[in-house]
């Protein structure tokens, strides 16, 4: 078992540009009260197979991988939320 440290850093300049461990470098296209729309460029650190034999029998190993991401979410009050 590996663990890996990054800092928390979240940053966002303007409500337009952010910067964050979990979602990457990225822009959003809107941010609204309820919506918000965003694209950003992240990286995956892969995994190996023998790190969970018995769900990722057979499936090999992924490397370390540049992703892009989009989000889409939807926020409708303090009991609805969806992430499309």
């Amino acid at each position: 078992m590996e663990f890996d440290t990054l800092p928390f850093i979240d940053i966002e300049w303007n409500e337009l540009i952010f910067l964050s461990p979990g979602d990457g470098l990225g822009i959003h296209f809107y941010k609204g009260e309820d919506l918000e729309a965003s694209a950003s460029i992240g990286y995956d650190g892969g995994r190996e197979e023998g790190d969970d034999r018995k769900n990722l029998n057979g499936l090999g190993d992924v490397a370390d991988s540049p992703v892009v991401k989009d989000k889409n979410q939807f926020s409708g009050g303090m009991f609805l939320s969806h992430r499309f």
